[in-house]
């Protein structure tokens, strides 16, 4: 199933031969503002580029699009640390639809928690093209994700809401 491409639409050049370089089809695509292909794909948002940049939709943690800038929260699945990616689209085509799809459909769960007044976090379990499921945790901006008072309060809350969902 295809559900963001238009009816007729054929895939360009260049993003057929992001397609082969990077192992993954697209379903729907869209320009940057450089001019690279930038793909939808069932498992991840690729971006063209020298080397080619592959997000994968369960470490997307938070993505906005204020035409024409995607604002994406993406976290490094092996060191946690998150970096925020503004990508500007040319052609957007349906881009914005699937990758809300496709990061919503990575949420198994998602409960906010506070840590101090004020501020807080959002923990939550993500399931990966796999089907593995991680936990994460997201402090609000402006919280230090390295302070170690914080950092024993989210894995407090973490531990309470996995106990009470048996996890």
């Amino acid at each position: 199933m295809r559900p963001w491409r238009r009816p007729g639409a054929t895939k360009p050049d260049d993003v057929l031969a992001l397609e082969e370089q990077v192992g993954h089809r697209a379903a729907t695509w869209g320009r940057s503002g450089r001019g690279a292909a930038v793909l939808a794909t069932r498992t991840a948002l690729v971006i063209g580029g020298d080397p080619p940049s592959v997000l994968p939709w369960h470490c997307i943690d938070r993505a906005s699009w204020e035409s024409p800038t995607f604002s994406l929260t993406c976290r490094d699945p092996d060191s946690g640390a998150s970096q925020v990616l503004q990508l500007e689209l040319a052609e957007r085509g349906d881009l914005p639809r699937a990758v809300r799809d496709r990061v919503t459909r990575s949420v198994v769960l998602s409960r906010r928690v506070e840590l101090s007044e004020g501020a807080g976090a959002v923990v939550a379990a993500r399931r990966d093209d796999s089907g593995a499921v991680s936990w994460t945790v997201v402090f609000d901006p402006g919280l230090d994700p390295t302070d170690p008072q914080l950092q024993q309060q989210a894995r407090l809350a973490l531990q309470d809401l996995r106990q009470s969902l048996g996890a």
